[in-house]
């Protein structure tokens, strides 16, 4: 196992100091691998699989906090840059990984779905209309319209805000 390594990539949204948002990934990351396979968490927790968070989030606060700077009142500054406070995010996490996994069952799933928006459905109508929208070269307009996120990483070198074909985003 030494020889393998796993990358991790965060989304673009704000993040919390690198140091935090790794801590929390990797914690994630080894008590998920717990649920299936310990001897993978185990390889994971103690370094024999090496893992690395690529960490953009700095340049993305900056970048968002430029375009909306009523951003910071939700930040706090550490050194030259804003961040999202570095624990904000552990009682969520703990409270769901001290959910056991038999608890998280089938049934559980389905009731999930009647809860939440289930848009799988999109999935299957995307595979169809993919291939159309690409022969008129709208694949890509569709994607930017409505996968933002995705949008900006298929076409624009600088990620974090705005429109990805905007002139200001193309150095």
């Amino acid at each position: 196992m030494a020889d393998k390594h796993l990358i991790l990539v965060h989304g673009r949204a704000t993040k919390p100091p690198k140091a935090a948002k790794r801590r929390l990934v990797k914690k994630a990351l080894v008590e998920g691998l717990k649920r299936v396979d310990t001897k993978a968490a185990q390889a994971v927790a103690s370094g024999r699989v090496k893992f690395t968070l690529a960490y953009y989030g700095d340049i993305n606060n900056r970048l968002m906090i430029a375009a909306e700077p009523e951003r910071k009142g939700e930040m706090v500054k550490i050194g030259d840059d804003w961040y999202e406070p570095p624990h904000s995010y552990d009682e969520d996490l703990d409270r769901l990984l001290r959910r056991p996994t038999s608890r998280h069952s089938l049934r559980d799933y389905k009731r999930l779905l009647t809860e939440v928006d289930d848009q799988r459905f999109k999935d299957d109508i995307a595979r169809i209309a993919s291939r159309i929208l690409n022969l008129f070269g709208l694949g890509t307009r569709i994607i930017q319209e409505t996968l933002p996120d995705l949008g900006a990483y298929v076409t624009s070198r600088v990620v974090g805000v705005g429109d990805p074909q905007s002139p200001s985003r193309s150095a």
